[in-house]
């Protein structure tokens, strides 16, 4: 028999018979004597082939098995040894099957013989009928006996039972677990051969199975025939027996125990692997996320969720992306495993440091399937690093920065005092004109001068860097020169402005102030429409001063280029001019004349390029 076929008819009749066929039994003293038969042993017509009242009560039955020694031969002999052995204590059991043919058929029996205590040693030899059983089992076919062979020795325990809850047959590997003596259980119930509360449990599973139709797989925890406990998992099917005996189920055993233990030690360390400080993520070959433990979510932002299935890339920032592939991916697939820093990006956009441990992983074939990354965060590590690399250089540069500043400090202070006396010498030359007024119109150019020069120090003198602003610059010389014309003043305050290099300052501020003063000098003065414009566009590192002014004429024969008709003024104005960082030019416009200074290598706010 084996899992899935029903019960042949032939053995089903055989079992059946064999069931309810009762066997003949005596009961021998220590000597071998018969002190008590039962009916069926009474009525048999034959024992061993000796007439019945030949082995009644009073009969030695060795001395049968002697004598029938040459007809039997060997099983003669074995029965007659076999009862000493259990008489004198040297066999637990004895038994034998022994054919016992009668005058019309053949016939078979199977002898037993147990210890048994009456008044001192006996045994208790018991003789059935297993013709029907022989006969049955000839008739098996050759595909019946080869299914037969499968369910004995299939390494699963299987058992088949009826629907009174009996076992028609069980797989040897079921024997074994239970530590059964083989076919033993064949016949009974559960209750027969397990303790009533796991009988109790087999009934009720049994039932509900024949009840519903259901396959069921039942978990339990189920004591093997050696005492151990074990996690199995009993697998429950109806099954329907030929020749109208029902139904009945089929039955296997999976011991599970080690699974469950495997499965618990991945657990625990999946919930290690999840629960660890580290950025534990894998990818696959496309490299898409495939997992995130709880390191990396805390590390780097983002939930579980909000990862899984997206490409890895968002982790780190577009401009290391070159290094990824070059650095980071490309030794990993040459070595399989790869140890770098790397720089990571965290939700929050700001920048994170990691030590990187790579590997690749493969398939049950072997192949290369995805790969596996180990962060452990080293952002405060580079931090230290960096805070230690700056405090270094902080220290060089406030070293550097001390000097620089008493520098400064000290051509401030130069620049402040030259100020001061400057402004002491138009004092002085102040005082001169009030003693002699005639020197005035000599002297009053002079004075405008020497003001233009102290005030581009005293503008030096309120940076540490000695750079000054051209709309500074500008705006001094239209205060100086202002209520002699009219001054309309254009300087763009809204617009960016630059610096003047500090070796340009005092020969710029001198060259506007001439231009300005030329300017007003030359307006027709008296004529209520006069004016004096001046403007300022900015653009990168070049500015343009414009100026204007009206009425007013250039010299007959004019030419700035080939300095013709020019005055003391414009010789002075280009004289100071930078050669290469300045152009003036001058043209007649109508009745107004139009001045445009263009200068070129000024600075930024920030005094640097």
């Amino acid at each position: 028999m084996t899992s899935g076929r029903p019960l042949d008819t032939g053995e089903r009749l055989g079992q059946s018979i064999l069931d309810a066929m009762p066997s003949a039994i005596a009961v021998l003293n220590r000597d071998g004597v018969i002190v008590l038969v039962n009916e069926t042993w009474r009525r048999s017509a034959l024992i061993h082939g000796a007439p019945a009242p030949n082995s009644g009560i009073g009969v030695n039955y060795l001395e049968i098995c002697d004598a029938a020694i040459d007809a039997l031969s060997a099983e003669a002999r074995q029965a007659r040894d076999g009862i000493l052995a259990v008489l004198e204590g040297r066999a637990a059991n004895f038994n034998l099957e022994y054919p016992c043919d009668s005058p019309t058929e053949r016939r078979w029996f199977a002898m037993s013989v147990v210890p048994f205590q009456m008044d001192g040693p006996a045994a208790l030899v018991i003789h059935t009928d297993i013709t029907i059983r022989r006969q049955a089992e000839g008739k098996v076919s050759a595909a019946a006996q080869f299914l037969k062979n499968v369910f004995d020795n299939i390494p699963i325990p299987v058992f088949i039972k009826d629907q009174e809850g009996r076992y028609l047959a069980c797989s040897r590997a079921f024997d074994q677990f239970f530590g059964f003596e083989p076919g033993s259980v064949v016949g009974k119930t559960s209750f027969d051969v397990f303790s009533p509360a796991m009988a109790t449990m087999y009934a009720e599973s049994d039932k509900k199975v024949l009840a519903e139709g259901q396959i069921q797989a039942v978990e339990r925890m189920i004591a093997k025939g050696d005492g151990v406990t074990r996690d199995v998992i009993t697998h429950l099917r109806r099954l329907a027996l030929d020749d109208g005996a029902g139904t009945g189920l089929i039955g296997s055993l999976s011991d599970v125990t080690e699974l469950k233990l495997s499965n618990e030690i991945i657990s625990r360390q999946e919930k290690v692997i999840y629960r660890s400080p580290a950025s534990i993520v894998c990818a696959d070959l496309d490299g898409k996320i495939t997992y995130w433990n709880q390191g990396a979510e805390n590390l780097l932002g983002y939930r579980t969720d909000e990862v899984i299935g997206h490409d890895i890339s968002i982790l780190y920032f577009d401009e290391d992306r070159e290094f990824l592939l070059s650095d980071v991916i490309g030794p990993l697939r040459i070595k399989g495993q790869h140890n770098i820093e790397v720089r990571a990006r965290h939700q929050s956009g700001r920048p994170l440091f990691f030590l990187l441990s790579l590997w690749l992983t493969h398939d049950a074939h072997g192949e290369i399937d995805g790969m596996i990354g180990y962060g452990i965060d080293i952002t405060e590590k580079k931090k230290f690093e960096q805070a230690l690399r700056d405090s270094e250089r902080k220290s060089e540069a406030e070293r550097i920065d001390r000097l620089e500043r008493q520098r400064d400090a000290l051509v401030q202070e130069i620049h402040h005092r030259i100020k001061n006396h400057l402004q002491g010498v138009t004092g002085l030359l102040r005082t001169r004109i009030r003693r002699f007024p005639e020197l005035s119109f000599a002297m009053e150019e002079s004075i405008q001068q020497i003001h233009s020069i102290a005030e581009a120090y005293g503008l030096q003198s309120s940076r540490n860097d000695a750079l000054v602003s051209l709309r500074s610059l500008l705006s001094a010389a239209v205060r100086r020169n202002a209520g002699k014309v009219p001054v309309r003043a254009d300087l763009a305050p809204d617009r960016r402005d630059l610096l003047v290099p500090s070796e340009d300052v005092v020969p710029l501020a001198l060259a506007i102030n001439e231009l300005l003063s030329n300017a007003m000098k030359h307006v027709a003065a008296d004529r209520p429409e006069a004016f004096v414009d001046i403007g300022l566009s900015v653009d990168a590192d070049t500015a343009v001063v414009t100026l204007g002014n009206g009425p007013a004429l250039l010299p007959p024969g004019f030419d700035l280029d080939r300095a013709v008709g020019l005055g003391s003024g414009l010789n002075l104005l280009l004289t100071l001019l930078p050669s290469k960082r300045a152009k003036l030019s001058l043209r007649q416009d109508g009745p107004n004349v139009s001045a445009q200074l263009a200068l070129s290598g000024l600075l930024p706010p920030g005094g640097e390029l």
